[in-house]
């Protein structure tokens, strides 16, 4: 799972029962957003396209058409976006970062 996804389950978990149902959903859509760059950054994944001589052609998607293709145009940016900034919610969530526990590495 990557760390972005990881990081909004966490505070999820931490703060549930503090945060309001509108929070919860725009928190909820975060993460099929983040899901969705997940599926895109996956090799292999449909943002290649191959081309007629069997090469890889990348291509660049607006956001509505990232939206439209995985399936993720009914999430509004413009009040996440807003959420975001004004809850400064990258700022809490960096409280939330995975960390290797270094009792680990001193058993090698």
């Amino acid at each position: 799972e990557e760390v972005a996804n990881c990081q909004v389950n966490a505070f999820t978990r931490a703060y549930m029962d503090r945060l309001s149902p509108r929070h919860l959903q725009l928190l909820g859509h975060l993460k099929q957003l983040l899901r969705g760059f997940q599926k895109c950054l996956v090799v292999g994944s449909s943002c290649d396209n191959k081309n007629d001589s069997g090469g890889s052609n990348k291509e660049l998607l607006s956001p509505l058409h990232f939206l439209c293709r995985y399936k993720l145009d009914r999430i509004n940016l413009f009040p996440l976006l807003r959420y975001m900034e004004e809850t400064k919610l990258s700022q809490k969530l960096l409280r939330f970062v995975p960390t290797v526990d270094d009792n680990d590495h001193e058993k090698d």
